[in-house]
C-alpha cells in the first residue's frame, strides 16, 4: 500500500468510526463494488482524472452513476477527485477496504483449484481457516488449470499449498536427501 492511499484510507476509517460505525459491513461492500467497477471500467477513474472537465461536470457524473451509495462513499471520491488524485482512486480504494477488513477482522484470500469448488467444499475450508486463525475469512475461488490437483490457498500473510504439485516436490526433495 503506497503512503498517498494509507494517509486517504486512515482518514476514511476515522471518519467512518466518528459518523457511521454500526453501517461498517455495508461500506464493505460498496468498497468492494467500487473496485470491481474500476477493474472492468478502467475509463471511468480516467474521465474522473482528466483536469480540463471541470470539477462539477466530474461531481455530477459519480452521482447519476452511483446514486445508489452512501453519501460518506460519495464525498470520499469526490475529496480525491477535487484532490487531482482519480489517478490513484483504485488504489485508495483498495488501501481503504484493506482497512475496513482490519477493522471488522476479515481477512481476504484466494484458494486456486484445478477445477471449480463447490459452495460446500469452500465453507468447510474456511471453517476450519477462521477456528485456526481465530478470526472471519473470505475466500475467491479462482480456477489455475496449472494445478494438477488439490488447492493452494493465499491469505494476506500466509500460503496453505496442498496442492499435488507441492507434495511432489515435497516427495523429490525428500528423495534428494536420501541419496545425499
Amino acid at each position: 500500500m503506497n503512503e498517498l492511499a494509507s494517509r486517504y484510507s486512515i482518514g476514511f476509517i476515522e471518519a467512518l468510526i466518528e459518523l457511521d460505525k454500526s453501517n461498517v459491513l455495508k461500506y464493505r461492500d460498496e468498497f468492494e463494488t467500487l473496485i470491481e467497477v474500476l477493474k472492468k471500467e478502467p475509463d471511468f477513474a480516467e474521465f474522473l482524472g482528466v483536469l480540463d472537465i471541470d470539477f462539477k461536470v466530474k461531481e455530477k457524473f459519480v452521482k447519476n452513476n452511483l446514486k445508489d451509495f452512501s453519501p460518506l462513499t460519495l464525498n470520499f471520491i469526490m475529496l480525491i477527485v477535487s484532490k487531482n488524485r482519480a489517478y490513484f482512486l483504485r488504489s485508495i480504494l483498495e488501501a481503504t477496504l484493506e482497512k475496513i477488513n482490519e477493522f471488522l477482522k476479515i481477512e481476504d484470500g484466494v484458494i486456486y483449484s484445478s477445477k471449480p469448488l463447490s459452495t460446500k467444499v469452500i465453507k468447510e475450508i474456511i471453517d476450519a481457516l477462521e477456528k485456526n486463525k481465530m478470526h472471519k475469512i473470505q475466500l475467491v475461488n479462482k480456477v489455475y488449470e496449472n494445478l494438477i490437483g488439490g488447492f493452494k490457498i493465499v491469505l494476506t500473510n500466509d500460503i496453505y499449498d496442498a496442492s499435488i504439485k507441492e507434495q511432489l516436490d515435497k516427495l523429490k526433495k525428500t528423495l534428494l536427501m536420501e541419496d545425499n
